[in-house]
């Protein structure tokens, strides 16, 4: 360029009418593998929910094909030579023991898919964590002989599940109390930490929601089993535990009234729900008859999405049962291209396998089974295990609000 021109000039070894272009650096290196991510995700979805509520799927579906075969369809589980050998024409012991198949099939499936994803697969990790997000179809199918293949083996092997199955099934329970309390909890804190007073006001508006809804469910049972002793006493401490937990949070300077307004409700449908269950063996209840076929599609559909419900949020719930309070539990920093990031999922999902099969044959592990008609989750048995579910809600929940107090070298 011309200096006069405003131009900068060029060092004189370099002719002006020759550009130099800079050598760039040139890259030999392989391009980074791409990153697994799921078919477009739903909106206001991690990518990591997605691909647990694939699996929840399963979950679902294997429930209302096993509550299918229970009740009879097409007559086929009659005519299977494993189940015909040891039940013979027990329509009961028949159904309980296609129950126990298919629960035996889900649980395998999600044994499998949570050791692939467990860290003993670190010298495969990129292709494991291809396989827990990719290869829908292959899952179908995988997922479709495993129901099925179980029901090549004796009743024998079954018998000794249905123990296995009820002990799960108590874990799952309990699983299901500690999410519970630490949702409620999390709800509070962050609602009262959000800046504004119409959080405050939702807060209070659900309290007085949940409370309500509590009062409903005493009256219902005060009002359909006063005439049966278990319902009179099994109202009689829901209503005590209920306002002790409630004086508790007013009196503690720690606790809030709105976790336990939520854990009250809970614990009332728990106690109602049990006295339901038993309904059939509580001939002084007043309850109205709900056997209408009608009601009993209800019942399973139901019984079907809030055992989906229940465990595609327990499963997305690890930082409930981790000891640092730190812990991030938001699953939208979860890395689908990471070992270990649906181990726990897994892990629910194979407990709450088992607990459909509890569901469906309530809870009759003594063989021969007796099976429990056309109801989901019905009978005694049922009765007394969710009961004993509502009092350790009850006992865990105290613990929360009085431990800061007995333990006070530690930070809660």
């Amino acid at each position: 360029m011309d200096p006069e021109k405003g131009g900068v000039p060029l060092p004189s070894s370099v002719p002006s009418n020759v550009v130099t272009p800079v050598p760039q650096p040139s890259d030999t290196s392989s391009p980074p593998p791409a990153p697994i991510t799921p078919a477009a995700p739903a909106i206001g979805l991690s990518e990591a929910s997605v691909v647990r509520l694939r699996f929840v799927f399963y979950i679902v579906v294997g429930f209302l094909v096993a509550w299918l075969l229970r009740n009879g369809l097409f007559g086929a589980v009659s005519h299977i030579p494993s189940v015909q050998d040891t039940c013979g024409d027990n329509f009961d012991c028949q159904s309980a023991a296609a129950v126990y198949r298919i629960s035996f099939g889900m649980l395998l499936f999600f044994i499998l898919f949570g050791v692939l994803s467990s860290p003993l697969m670190t010298c495969m990790a990129e292709m494991m964590c291809a396989i827990q997000a990719r290869f829908w179809l292959l899952k179908t199918l995988l997922f479709a002989v495993l129901l099925v293949l179980p029901f090549l083996w004796t009743s024998r092997f079954f018998q000794g599940y249905a123990w296995v199955a009820a002990i799960g099934s108590g874990f799952f329970l309990l699983l299901q109390i500690i999410i519970l309390l630490d949702f409620v909890y999390t709800w509070n804190d962050s609602w009262i930490k959000k800046e504004g007073k119409y959080w405050q006001w939702g807060l209070l508006g659900f309290l007085t929601l949940f409370y309500c809804a509590a009062i409903v469910l005493i009256v219902f049972i005060m009002l359909w089993f006063k005439s049966c002793g278990v319902g009179v006493a099994f109202g009689v401490v829901t209503i005590v535990a209920t306002v002790v937990l409630s004086l508790l949070s007013l009196k503690l300077e720690h606790a809030s009234l709105f976790p336990t307004s939520a854990v009250c409700l809970y614990c009332c449908w728990l106690c109602f729900s049990s006295l339901l269950s038993g309904g059939d063996d509580l001939t002084c209840s007043t309850m109205p008859s709900s056997n209408s076929r009608w009601s009993i599609y209800v019942q399973a559909v139901v019984a079907a999405f809030v055992l989906g419900y229940t465990t595609a949020s327990s499963s997305s719930q690890k930082r409930a049962f981790t000891l640092d309070a730190s812990a991030d539990g938001n699953d939208e920093t979860e890395d689908l291209n990471k070992l270990g990031t649906f181990t726990f999922a897994h892990v629910v999902m194979a407990l709450a396998s088992m607990y459909a099969a509890m569901l469906l044959t309530s809870w009759q592990v003594v063989y021969p089974w007796s099976g429990s008609g056309s109801l989901v989750d019905s009978g005694r048995i049922s009765m007394w295990v969710k009961i004993v579910s509502q009092w350790l809600t009850f006992g865990l929940y105290a613990w929360t609000l009085i431990a800061p107090k007995v333990c006070t070298s530690r930070t809660f």
